[in-house]
């Protein structure tokens, strides 16, 4: 009786433990995707911005009649 307690209070603790490990492991890996996520988001953001500067550019080229029409 004693043993099938302490093998069933053994069989709890070590699935609270593998809960625990689970739950820390999942964790860490939101964050990465978090990070890599932001990170992607920034990258995105200086493209657009690049691109802005870019047309803004443009824009004014072709206000001024030197626009780059290839030809």
């Amino acid at each position: 009786m004693v043993e099938a307690y302490l093998e069933w209070k053994a069989a709890w603790y070590f699935a609270g433990i593998a809960i625990i490990a689970a739950v820390i492991i999942m964790g860490i890996f939101f964050m990465i995707l978090t990070w890599i996520y932001r990170k992607m988001c920034d990258v995105q953001r200086k493209r657009l911005e690049m691109m802005e500067e870019y047309f803004e550019e443009k824009d004014e080229g072709i206000r001024d009649g030197d626009a780059d029409d290839g030809s």
